[in-house]
């Protein structure tokens, strides 16, 4: 199973301090790729005239329907192995 990147952890700490200090928002903003609307988790910065830091985006979908997640064993579990 692939390690988590760098700088995942940092934006999860990030995430925490931010909710935990009441700086944190769900912002609508447009995917730049798909021009599509996405809530995006962001912490306010106050620093900075209120600038938000995007951390995370919500799932439109179903999310158990779009994710394999890991597995015990090592890799994902399939939605055919779940179906179980």
């Amino acid at each position: 199973m692939p390690a988590l990147l760098p700088g995942h952890q940092a934006n999860f700490d990030t995430l925490c301090r931010a909710v935990t200090n009441g700086d944190a928002a769900v912002v609508d903003c447009q995917h730049r790729a798909t021009g599509e609307s996405v809530a995006v988790v962001c912490a306010v910065n106050a620093d900075r005239e209120y600038e938000l830091v995007p951390l995370a985006m919500l799932f439109a979908g179903d999310p158990y329907e779009l994710l394999n997640p890991p597995s015990a064993e090592g890799g994902y579990v399939s939605a055919d192995d779940r179906a179980d």
